[in-house]
């Protein structure tokens, strides 16, 4: 359905009075219109933001988060997709798993979504699902699977630490160096992003 919602935006390095026409997507802007929505004053308009890493949980986790509680929040907050993390019970690594969390955020969610699925051992059969990428954890480095999931070309996020940080204590696991050694262990792939670094000088 679409509308035309009025109010101050900033566009072109200056704020002003628009138009916008939308319908889920922005179809249009001009200086004037007959509103079907007008912001208050002292608000601004903006479009939706996006959060491509959220642990929403559901499934057998939704007692910490669920769908419509946590699609519910990033609406208020002007997020309009989200990208859901895969670990919660069960795990989201194969197609089973992966059915059951396309279906929870199609019949549930509030916002647009995509999911990710962690490091699978099936993965030509994964990556014709419609998962935004894989998650990869510092365990997972030490998989054979990992490396076929690397040659996806859909987006690789990387938790980046080395696997015998696993095995330390807490502290010493918020190293630099177990998070640089990391890198290496995927230093020649592409399109592969890095999240949680705890050293800002990384």
């Amino acid at each position: 359905m679409k509308l035309w919602i009025s109010g101050k935006a900033y566009i072109n390095s200056e704020v002003k009075n628009i138009c916008v026409e939308f319908d889920r997507k922005i179809k249009g802007i001009k200086p004037t219109c007959k509103p079907d929505i007008s912001l208050p004053q002292g608000t601004l308009l903006l479009p939706g933001a996006i959060d491509l890493h959220t642990h929403i949980r559901g499934l057998k986790m939704a007692y910490k988060e669920d769908v419509v509680s946590g699609t519910s929040e990033a609406s208020y907050g002007g997020i309009t997709l989200v990208g859901d993390m895969p670990n919660t019970i069960p795990y989201i690594n194969n197609v089973e798993t992966i059915n059951s969390k396309l279906k929870e955020f199609e019949y549930y969610s509030r916002v647009d979504y995509v999911i990710y699925s962690g490091v699978t051992k099936e993965f030509e059969k994964v990556d014709k699902f419609p998962v935004g990428g894989y998650k990869i954890f510092p365990e997972d480095l030490e998989k054979e699977e990992t490396y076929e999931v690397l040659k996806s070309k859909k987006l690789k996020i990387l938790h980046p630490e080395v696997p015998i940080a696993l095995r330390g204590n807490r502290r010493l696991r918020l190293n630099r160096w177990y998070e640089i050694g990391a890198l290496f262990y995927l230093e020649k792939y592409q399109r592969i992003h890095i999240t949680g670094p705890s050293n800002s000088d990384r």
